[in-house]
């Protein structure tokens, strides 16, 4: 679970680093930013894959990847909602992208093993 906020974050890391460098000027600095936070990010999202846990890690990794840029670009970056019903629809997919990935960020809970389902010894082979 650990991997996959850490790999959002870090996607959008790289993501905000995007909007700064294209920008052009000392800005380009932000390149730097922007080639480790999509490094490390797609690297903490396949360690989480490997641990099994995967929709629980896309789900915490995409909420991130997707709400903190449009936050920052709002907070840090002084972007403004569009006003009438253009805002609307921005502000209801923003929601729609955040409830999702939380939904999809929910661990499955744990079933219990039937007897059925315990492994089986295997037969031995026959000597002769």
């Amino acid at each position: 679970m650990a991997d996959g906020i850490a790999g959002g974050l870090f996607f959008a890391v790289g993501d905000i680093s995007t909007k700064l460098a294209t920008q052009g000027g000392i800005r380009l600095l932000f390149v730097i930013p922007l080639i480790c936070g999509y490094l490390l990010g797609t690297s903490l999202l396949q360690i989480g894959y490997q641990s099994g846990a995967a929709l629980t890690v896309a789900g915490l990794a995409t909420l991130l990847t997707n709400a903190v840029p449009i936050a920052a670009g709002t907070v840090v970056l002084g972007e403004h909602l569009p006003s009438g019903g253009l805002g609307v629809v921005r502000a209801l997919a923003f929601a729609a992208v955040t409830i999702g990935a939380i939904l999809l960020a929910r661990p499955e809970p744990a079933k219990p093993r039937a007897k059925s389902d315990a492994p089986q010894s295997l037969p031995q082979p026959a000597t002769l």
